[in-house]
């Protein structure tokens, strides 16, 4: 089996903005299922692919999925702070509430990482610059 490209995590990462963009809009062509579920579709079309033995697929879609999630919470600048912190935009709103508390683990260490560091590095920034003389 040959392998797929990296386009995958490209596609996945995409999802989670039209996800952030427009949550309750519904996609087309699939009953009841809005665009806040399109990522955790998409991992599960990635893991599927890689049941069946196509490799690299589902790292590949978990990687964009989550990677494209950190950086519009935590990195995107926003007007005048960075990120995305609405509660419905948490990284397992994308899930379905079955899976949301296995899901959340992995948010909430991230949440906890990148707050941690923002915190200090705004502390540091606010520091007064005092020169030696």
């Amino acid at each position: 089996v040959q392998p797929v490209s990296g386009l995958t995590g490209v596609v996945a990462g995409l999802c989670v903005g039209a996800a952030q963009v427009n949550a309750d809009v519904e996609v087309p062509m699939v009953a009841s299922m809005k665009l806040m579920h399109l990522p955790s579709a998409v991992v599960c079309f990635g893991f599927v692919c890689w049941a069946v033995g196509v490799p690299y697929v589902f790292s590949r879609t978990l990687f964009g999925a989550y990677f494209g999630w950190l950086y519009l919470r935590f990195g995107k600048p926003n007007g005048d702070r960075k990120g995305d912190d609405r509660e419905e935009f948490s990284f397992e709103s994308f899930f379905p509430a079955v899976t949301q508390g296995i899901i959340r683990i992995f948010s909430k260490a991230a949440h906890r990482m990148f707050c941690q560091c923002s915190q200090e590095t705004h502390q540091r920034s606010e520091l007064p610059i005092t020169t030696a003389g």
